[in-house]
This record gives structure tokens, sequence and C-alpha cells, in this order.
């Protein structure tokens, strides 16, 4: 079955365009945990909302999924809390060409390039 749920799609595009920012997998792509995909799946799939904001490397990872992804561009869902630093988010996808090709830094502020 080739239809996958909002939570599987969300994790897919992940390990698709996100790479590890730093630390000893620095610029490979990310591999979520089996915690964070728990947590992927009971906001994205059950509508639990987390007790603290997504943070770290999977709230830069989310937030990129909000920003570019097909998911941002349909509007498909809210995104959840999330509480990073915009460096976080410019390390992530400026490891991956396809991501640094749509992404533009002005400042603190990331933009996707393409609507």
């Amino acid at each position: 079955m080739t239809s996958k749920t909002r939570g599987e799609r969300v994790m897919k595009w992940i390990e698709r365009f996100c790479c590890e920012p730093t630390g000893r997998y620095h610029g490979q792509r990310m591999r979520l945990s089996a915690e964070q995909q728990a947590a992927i799946l009971a906001f994205y799939n059950d509508g639990k909302q987390p007790n603290e904001p997504f943070r770290d490397v999977l709230g830069a990872c989310l937030a990129l999924v909000h920003l570019c992804s097909p998911i941002a561009k349909g509007n498909e869902c809210e995104a959840p809390p999330i509480d990073v630093d915009p460096w976080t988010i410019w390390r992530i996808a400026e490891m991956n060409p396809i991501m640094h090709a749509v992404l533009e830094r002005r400042g603190k502020r990331i933009l996707c390039r393409q609507p």
C-alpha cells in the first residue's frame, strides 16, 4: 500500500532531506530515533500536543517540514510548537543541495524561494 499517514510522510521527508548538523554523523542523512518517531506520530497522526515544544535538531527538522515540504505547500496541517534557533535550521538545510537551492537566509529569517 503506497498511502501513508501524515506522520509517516513527515518522517520520510526528514530522513530524505535533513542531515545531521553536528557530531559523529555530521552531514549524514538524519535517522530518527524510536522516541522521535513516536513524538512525530503522536502529533501528526493522533493530534496530541507535546508537553513541551520540539527543540534542537528535531525541532529544526520539523520547522523545515513546514517551511518547504509538500506538507507546507498544501497547508496540510498545523505546525507543532517549535523552539529552535535559526542557526540550527540553516545548518541542517545547507548540507543538502536540494534544500540549499530552495531556501534563502535573511539574517535570522529563513525563507523558501519556491511557492
